[in-house]
């Protein structure tokens, strides 16, 4: 609900069609799309007048490349564009070798090659790009190992049928993301991958504040029911990595044993309180107000100045 499946994504799509290529290089529909990516110095009107040439030849756009003389293709692009175009053969046939004779080495010469990732940089959402390129080379991964006999054609044979598979209507679950989530309740609701790591997102540009925030949208979407879940170990970027609880869950006092609430009169920025009706949050600020001290305290989101002898310190 409320976003892109997964294969519909472009930074997918450009990979699949890659895949295309290289299984069938006479894909002309997969092969126009990656042509360019990374960027090869050629327009929609030279992409275009390939294709129209190797229409009057009745040859596919990959084939009418590859026995073109240096001399007729650098008639119809520019010379360092036939340079790029002449190692872009070249690799296709490389990685078309390595995927029928080892392909557990190809996602990885993959990138090595084409540098996929690299061709994100300074788009906008590239952290999100870039997560998503790892999640399907980590399905490549995990698919491989599975079936180390499988071909690179059966691969895409799966993940085409597990796309078919997310148009099934009817009485279902609901999957969203926490973002999607917002203003919406149910009541029966299942939050999955409590993990450190995954929420909270930890590492450059993660802000705990705002993933503790979300975690607190996350559990109050509940009307009836709430399961909060989380892993030892997860299949993650085609690697198995072992995982801490979420510290959500320790500071929503959802362990046994895992808050301690302490009588204290001596507060300091970051500390986690706990109000009566407003809940858990944490200490933004302290200052003096007469014999007491007053408090700066973010509950969620939702900041109020309280006196310190109306919280509790976990």
């Amino acid at each position: 609900v409320g976003g892109l499946r997964f294969y519909d994504r472009a930074e997918i799509k450009d990979l699949i069609s890659y895949l295309r290529v290289i299984t069938n290089v006479h894909d002309n529909f997969s092969l126009k799309r990656i042509i360019n990516k990374p960027k090869r110095g050629l327009g929609k009107a030279t992409i275009d007048k390939i294709e129209l040439s190797s229409i009057e030849a009745g040859k596919s756009m990959f084939e009418f490349i590859s026995t073109m003389s240096d001399s007729e293709l650098e008639g119809l692009v520019r010379k360092k564009s036939a340079g790029e175009l002449r190692d872009f053969v070249a690799e296709v046939l490389e990685l078309r070798r390595v995927s029928e004779e080892a392909i557990y080495r190809f996602i990885d010469l993959l990138e090595e090659r084409f540098k996929i990732k690299e061709t994100l940089k300074g788009l906008p959402d590239e952290a999100e790009k870039v997560a998503n390129v790892d999640e399907f080379y980590g399905l490549f991964r995990d698919y491989v190992k599975q079936n180390p006999e499988a071909s690179l054609a059966e691969f895409l044979n799966d993940i085409t049928l597990q796309s078919e598979q997310d148009q099934v209507e009817g009485e279902s679950i609901y999957i969203m993301s926490i973002h999607a989530s917002k203003g919406l309740e149910f009541e029966h609701l299942f939050v999955i991958g409590m993990e450190e790591g995954f929420l909270p997102l930890i590492g450059d540009g993660s802000d705990l504040e705002e993933e503790r925030r979300l975690g607190y949208v996350a559990i109050t979407r509940a009307k009836s029911n709430l399961t909060l879940s989380n892993v030892n170990s997860r299949f993650y970027k085609g690697r198995r990595t072992d995982l801490q609880k979420s510290r959500f869950i320790n500071e929503a006092g959802l362990c046994e044993g895992s808050l301690i609430l302490e009588k204290n009169t001596s507060y300091k920025k970051g500390d986690l309180v706990r109000h009566k009706i407003f809940g858990a949050g944490r200490v933004e600020g302290v200052s003096k107000a007469g014999r007491e001290f007053k408090l700066s305290i973010n509950f969620g989101g939702n900041k109020r100045d309280i006196l310190a002898s109306f919280v509790e310190k976990l």
